[in-house]
């Protein structure tokens, strides 16, 4: 038995079509349309023909244009770092209060190492002498690191003489009065009495 397909109304049907055509949804009554053409404000990139605002409303008069402004400098403005090496202050002679202390530092030395009890009293020495405790410490240091590399105690000062040149020498003043003189005569004099003693108890 041959099966004979539905017969389908014919303004259902399309040119080679044996079903029914399909039915376009519906459009509820009142809802907005989808529209091909987009109707707002022309689309750009951030930052794109914007504007400074001075806070008033207005544009700012030097961006009026819309465009960033360079201001050209001289040459003379450029600033170039100075790349030639430093020779620091020459030592003025041997009453240099680098020096001074820095020859103090070398007398105190047990080979390379200085106790802590006798940095204090250098380091307050070169505060006398008119030093920052920073530089009294730095020059210390000097005389250790040069002790270090195997010279005498004695010549110690005389190696790092390129390094104390660049500890800045203390500020004039009129640090030698009467009594720091008496003072820091009282003071040296203390440490020549002290290593007798310790002399004397060794042997």
């Amino acid at each position: 038995m041959s099966m004979v397909p539905p017969a389908w109304p014919e303004d259902n049907l399309n040119p080679g079509q044996t079903g029914p055509k399909p039915q376009p949804r519906g459009h509820k009554a009142g809802a907005p349309r989808a529209s091909s053409t987009f109707t707002g404000p022309k689309p750009r990139l951030a930052g794109e023909g914007q504007l400074p605002d001075t806070g008033d409303g207005q544009l700012s008069r030097s961006h009026a244009d819309g465009q960033p402004r360079l201001r050209l400098v001289g040459a003379g403005a450029i600033v170039k770092p100075d790349l030639t090496p430093t020779e620091g202050t020459a030592i003025a002679g041997t009453n240099d209060p680098r020096w001074v202390l820095a020859v103090r530092v070398s007398e105190q030395l047990q080979g390379s190492v200085l106790p802590p009890e006798k940095r204090d009293r250098l380091v307050k020495i070169g505060k006398m002498f008119g030093l920052t405790a920073f530089d009294a410490n730095l020059i210390i240091a000097i005389v250790q690191d040069q002790a270090r590399r195997g010279y005498a105690p004695a010549y110690c000062p005389t190696a790092g003489e390129p390094q104390l040149r660049m500890v800045p020498p203390p500020q004039k003043v009129k640090w030698m009065t009467p009594q720091r003189t008496l003072l820091i005569a009282g003071i040296i004099a203390g440490f020549i009495a002290l290593e007798l003693v310790v002399l004397s108890w060794v042997f």
